[in-house]
């Protein structure tokens, strides 16, 4: 795998997560799914550590061009505002931090 890379699930269509903020934004889940893809994409390019300081719900509308994605994603937990100074991907490390991507390549030298 060259270049620039975000691991995504295989069951990602179908998590429940995915499929509640389907149903609030009105919109399909492959829709959600891409609106993902656009911002962990954006986190993994401006982000370290899975804060986002200083950001907000509409700067977050603005990085994947759909209004209420934010509020969808906070009701989801896929996004937290408990800090009142910025914004939280909870399970950044997990998922896009270095070390994320350095499994995930282990894993595919091993099959």
């Amino acid at each position: 795998m060259a270049g620039t890379w975000i691991k995504i699930e295989t069951c990602l269509p179908d998590k429940p997560e995915v499929l509640m903020i389907a149903e609030q934004l009105g919109i399909p889940p492959d829709q959600v799914v891409g609106l993902c893809v656009r911002f962990w994409s954006w986190c993994d390019t401006h982000l370290r550590d899975g804060q986002y300081m200083g950001g907000t719900p509409e700067m977050v509308d603005h990085h994947v061009h759909h209004k209420g994605f934010a509020a969808a994603m906070l009701d989801a937990g896929w996004l937290s505002d408990e800090k009142e100074d910025r914004l939280i991907i909870p399970y950044y490390i997990r998922h896009l931090g270095k070390s994320a991507k350095a499994r995930a390549m282990n894993t595919r030298r091993q099959t």
